[in-house]
Formats: structure tokens, sequence, C-alpha cells
């Protein structure tokens, strides 16, 4: 399997927190290992993945709005409209 493209991926809690395998395009991935889940969600204890609003998943994502590149994506998760303009935040949720 091959992963074409990571683009502004936040990947935490692993032993190696590389991508893999390796993407054939990667950029604006922070693969540090810098975060940990509390840092990065809003309530992750009570299952709350909102990205934390002054967390490092907050308007740090890549907007890809309407592209049909990756999907024609316009709403997040849980079916919130994502931004047209400016970043998005990082993973599956919008904050509101």
């Amino acid at each position: 399997m091959d992963i074409a493209r990571a683009e502004n991926n936040l990947v935490f809690g692993f032993a190696d927190n590389s991508l893999t395998p390796t993407p054939l395009v990667s950029s604006g991935n922070d693969v540090t290992g810098a975060y940990t889940a509390d840092s990065v969600f809003a309530g992750f204890a009570t299952g709350d993945l909102t990205p934390a609003a002054s967390g490092p998943a907050a308007g740090t994502g890549k907007n890809v709005y309407g592209d049909p590149g990756y999907g024609a994506v316009t709403s997040d998760l849980t079916s919130t409209p994502r931004p047209e303009t400016g970043p998005w935040d990082r993973g599956a949720v919008q904050a509101p």
C-alpha cells in the first residue's frame, strides 16, 4: 500500500512518530511527538475530540474546501461546516 499524500498531519502518541509507509508527497506534517492527547483535544478523557482552543491542532490544518482532489470536503465528521477560507483545525472535527 502507498500513501499518496500526507499534508498537515499531527502525529503523536507512538514510539516512532513517523508516517509509514513514507508518503509519496509530504508537507507540513508534525511528527515531533511533542504533544499528548490531552494537549491536542478539548476533552480527550471524556471522548471530546474537538481540538483544544489553544492546542497544536487549532487553526493549523490545510484548507481543502471543496477541492475534488481531497474528496470535495465542506464539513467535518459531525457535519459542522468547514471554513471556505483560512486555515482549518487539524483532525476530523472543526472547533466551533
